[in-house]
């Protein structure tokens, strides 16, 4: 699960050149995952991209906080109410831009990994 984490955290800074927002929540990562990257967020001191995240992920999910990861599967992100969907957007931009949280994630993710590395799977 930490290497997933990981891998999900990077997509965060691939959100344009890989990725679109949309993608984050629709077909890369389930629900907890969407928890993991939150906590993880917060856990980095990166709280303006924590709060955005949780913010967006609250928009994606029509603000229930009862969705199963089964309900979640099935959300479709182009079916939200225009006002949400905008500030849904308004976010998404905010992770492809050179946001300079988005700069600490990138020199933070090392340190953090490291802080973690006992959670790491041994390679086989």
């Amino acid at each position: 699960m930490t290497e997933r984490l990981f891998y999900n955290l990077g997509d965060l800074l691939e959100v344009s050149s890989t990725l679109t927002y949309y993608d984050i929540f629709y077909q890369t990562n389930s629900l907890a995952e969407c928890g993991c990257i939150k906590k993880a967020l917060e856990e980095m001191d990166l709280p303006l991209l924590a709060g955005l995240f949780a913010e967006a992920l609250s928009l994606y999910c029509r603000r229930r906080n009862d969705l199963s990861e089964e309900d979640f599967s099935k959300l479709q992100p182009f079916e939200m109410i225009d006002d949400e969907q905008r500030r849904f957007d308004d976010i998404g931009e905010l992770f492809q831009s050179d946001h300079p949280q988005l700069r600490l994630l990138a020199e933070r993710l090392g340190s953090y990994a490291t802080d973690h590395r006992n959670e790491f799977e041994p390679i086989k």
